[in-house]
């Protein structure tokens, strides 16, 4: 009973080696709580698990923590799509930040049921494949009723500036020849008189 194949004594060469691979594969682990992670799926089999929680839009050249954050948000953006909110969590994971600007907002206010977006790139370039990317991915998730009218790109650049401050103090002392000066001195003269009178009264006997 050692073999777990179960074929018939009469099997061929090429069903015996079909059914040693096929154990084979029956002994590989397949650890589905990692697989079903997007924090923890391999890199290789992300497009797989992008397909199973219906990721609208992928791109294989991405940064693996693009990818992941694109999975990982992909019940939120299913859960809000066609509003305002899943417009912002489908282009948060690429980088983007997104100002909405519907129709009603603008003075004097624009065409019905349109709207216009601000998008700000950090710290990366926009290029045609760049825009095209928003569009398709703005596409994907807007209200059926809403028409993209406008979209800015404005590109914001982080980085550090240092401000520096110094003082320079100094004196500057000139030594002449020594030339002594005249001392001058002030005082208060007072002129007093004085008279001692003295008187001398002598009496004699008889």
């Amino acid at each position: 009973m050692s073999d777990k194949t179960l074929l018939p004594a009469n099997a061929t060469p090429l069903e015996r080696a079909l059914a040693q691979t096929i154990l084979t594969l029956l002994d590989t682990p397949v650890p589905l709580n990692q697989l079903w992670d997007a924090d923890t799926c391999p890199v290789s089999l992300l497009p797989y698990l992008a397909s199973a929680r219906s990721v609208d839009r992928w791109n294989a050249n991405w940064p693996e923590e693009v990818k992941r954050r694109v999975v990982r948000d992909a019940f939120a953006v299913h859960q809000r799509k066609g509003t305002a909110g899943a417009l912002c969590r489908a282009l948060e994971p690429l980088g983007y930040r997104l100002t909405v600007q519907e129709w009603w907002q603008t003075q004097p206010p624009a065409t019905r049921g349109t709207f216009s977006l601000d998008v700000g790139i950090e710290n990366t370039g926009a290029t045609e494949a760049t825009y095209d990317e928003i569009e398709q991915i703005v596409d994907d998730v807007r209200p059926l009723s809403r028409h993209l009218t406008g979209l800015t790109l404005s590109a914001e650049i982080a980085g550090h500036a240092g401000t520096h401050a110094a003082c320079l103090e100094g004196d500057t002392v000139t030594v002449y020849p020594y030339m002594p000066t005249a001392i001058a001195t002030e005082g208060a003269t007072h002129i007093a008189v004085a008279a001692h009178v003295v008187e001398i009264t002598t009496v004699s006997n008889g």
